[in-house]
């Protein structure tokens, strides 16, 4: 139960400037929600200052400063598209107390056991709502603190997300961050002049199917087997036959084959990727890139010929497509955005996309979030706190005290005890929750 609510605005430290933030093609196909990343830390030693209120208020207050677009409300241009205006209302900070003790979300960590009151928010990707919003939850009998940092996904990806903490958590240190590039005109699409087709293909769309979400672990020797029993069985001959994958790649695979085996409402399917783009494109996309700089590769598959091969079929073809970003095909992706038009609040190829997607995998293994200090080492603890929408597979780094990938599963409930129940996926992974 949360006790109390305490609420106030920080403002912005100078006017901020009076034009809109033009949002690019990347920032707008993202989906019209908010990303809840929750950092929960363990006061192992009972000190009794454990991280400050007023300090990380500070903190916090520097690192809005830093980057400033956070304290912009979402916006219609006249045209009816979405853009960041200028505000100085302040970035909403929520303080709450709670009766749960860090030692009762132990040994899981459930997400549905987090106590973020998000409730309070009432943020549906409205006009006016705040971009950021963050949330400090102490737990009971002072055995720590959760710090939920509330993020619009047109403003940020779950790297740029990971990036802001960082800044936060330097300057509660009294460190100076790093450079980072905020330069969102980087990645405007170039429009084609050939507007895209929607997809040809009819799919069970299981994204829009009621869902349970189950947290699964893959221990790292899980996983190294997984991939060597995947890499034995990649196909040769096959104009997508590849000479090697990598560990997501096997993992991507035994998720899209149980997905395909749980759900066989049709053939034709499509699979998507979220690929982290920053290292694709470095001449244009810099790594230190503040903003969205993720984008999906999608992939029509037959569920028949997924079923029929082993693994390695449909490990081959989503490494295949990967392999085809280099810079050239990356900028041309985005370049290919600006041939949609956009709309209050999506993006009508995103809508597209995400309506006949049966299936998206997406990487937040590699966004460092166990890296993050804000004086008392690493998180305990890294969870979503809220996740009404969201890709169906989310790759999460283990925290330091375990070894391997945490994985969030959104499944469509009427095959979730299959999924629970499977022996292919209880041979390499293990459910927590």
């Amino acid at each position: 139960m949360m006790v109390g609510s305490p609420f106030r605005l920080l403002q912005p430290a100078t006017p901020l400037p009076s034009q809109a933030i033009q949002l690019n093609d990347v920032d707008l196909f993202q989906l019209p929600f908010y990303v809840y990343p929750t950092f929960i830390f363990r006061n192992d030693d009972r000190l009794s200052q454990f991280l400050p209120t007023e300090k990380l208020i500070e903190g916090l207050r520097q690192a809005l400063n830093h980057f400033p677009i956070l304290y912009g409300r979402l916006g219609r241009t006249a045209a009816d598209g979405v853009e960041v205006q200028p505000s100085g209302e302040g970035v909403p900070v929520y303080e709450s107390q709670t009766d749960t003790s860090v030692q009762d979300l132990e040994p899981h960590w459930c997400c549905s056991d987090i106590p973020v009151d998000s409730d309070s928010y009432k943020l549906d990707a409205q006009q006016g709502d705040p971009l950021c919003v963050v949330q400090i939850t102490r737990f009971a009998g002072n055995t720590g603190i959760a710090l939920t940092v509330i993020l619009h996904h047109f403003c940020v990806d779950i790297f740029s997300a990971a990036q802001f903490t960082r800044t936060w958590a330097d300057f509660v240190r009294g460190c100076s961050p790093p450079e980072c590039v905020q330069n969102r005109a980087l990645l405007q699409a170039r429009p084609t002049g050939n507007s895209t087709p929607p997809p040809s293909v009819d799919t069970s769309a299981s994204m829009q199917k009621p869902r349970t979400v189950a947290l699964v672990l893959a221990s790292a020797k899980n996983l190294n087997k997984l991939k060597e029993d995947v890499q034995a069985t990649l196909p040769a001959g096959e104009k997508f036959s590849v000479p090697w994958i990598s560990t997501l790649d096997a993992l991507h695979a035994l998720l899209i084959d149980g997905y395909l085996r749980f759900d066989d409402s049709g053939d034709d399917r499509i699979i998507a990727v979220q690929v982290n783009i920053r290292n694709r494109a470095p001449s244009r996309i810099p790594a230190n890139y503040f903003g969205n700089a993720v984008l999906p590769i999608t992939i029509q598959v037959s569920a028949k010929d997924v079923l029929s091969q082993p693994l390695g079929y449909v490990a081959a073809k989503v490494r295949h497509e990967i392999n085809q970003l280099d810079e050239e095909a990356v900028l041309a992706m985005i370049d290919r955005l600006g041939d949609d038009p956009f709309g209050w609040p999506t993006h009508e190829s995103l809508m597209r996309t995400f309506n006949t997607m049966d299936l998206g995998l997406t990487d937040w293994s590699k966004a460092n979030l166990y890296a993050i200090d804000f004086g008392h080492g690493p998180p305990t603890r890294f969870r979503v706190a809220k996740r009404k929408q969201g890709p169906p597979a989310m790759y999460i780094e283990t925290p330091p005290d375990l070894d391997g990938l945490e994985i969030f599963v959104t499944i469509p409930t009427d095959f979730f005890e299959q999924f629970r129940t499977d022996p292919q996926l209880n041979k390499y992974l293990t459910i927590l929750s």
